[in-house]
């Protein structure tokens, strides 16, 4: 019998054993399969996270692209504007050139018109030669008149 006990007694320190083995290991079982969740969970975001990389790359890319064109643009509306402004200036000189040109033509006019007026009136009383010169001034005046017609 105590043979018996003895191996019973051993019996039990194994099962003792076995049972805490068994414990131990579902423990680490728990574990390998949470950590084998979590390694699925971290693979999955790893990948989401590199398709939104790449694709915010490409968009990257494209801002670029988009951003050299509008530069370009943008350098050729300025040069465009530079010429419109050159040209305004340009066209400011030549109006204000004409406006003087016309103000200088109408005093000439003007000047003329009066002497023409006096010379009609004194012709009546002037000599035959007077009278030619009187004429070589209106045919001036008018000559002066039709040159600088619009």
């Amino acid at each position: 019998m105590i043979d018996a006990e003895r191996e019973n007694s051993l019996a039990a320190a194994l099962d003792e054993k076995q049972r805490i083995f068994d414990k131990v290991l579902a423990e680490w079982k728990a574990k390998y399969e949470e950590s084998q969740s979590e390694l699925e969970a971290s693979l999955k975001e790893s990948w989401s996270l590199s398709t939104e990389l790449f694709k915010m790359k490409n968009a990257y890319g494209e801002t670029l692209d988009q951003l050299e064109t509008i530069k370009r643009e943008n350098k050729n509306l300025q040069l465009e504007i530079a010429d419109f402004t050159k040209e305004i200036a340009e066209n400011g000189k030549t109006t204000y050139e004409l406006e003087k040109a016309k103000k200088l033509t109408e005093i000439e006019k003007s000047d003329m018109q009066m002497a023409l007026e006096k010379a009609e009136v004194s012709s009546f009383e002037i000599s035959e030669e007077e009278r030619f010169r009187v004429l070589d001034l209106h045919r001036a005046f008018m000559w002066v008149t039709i040159a600088n017609a619009p």
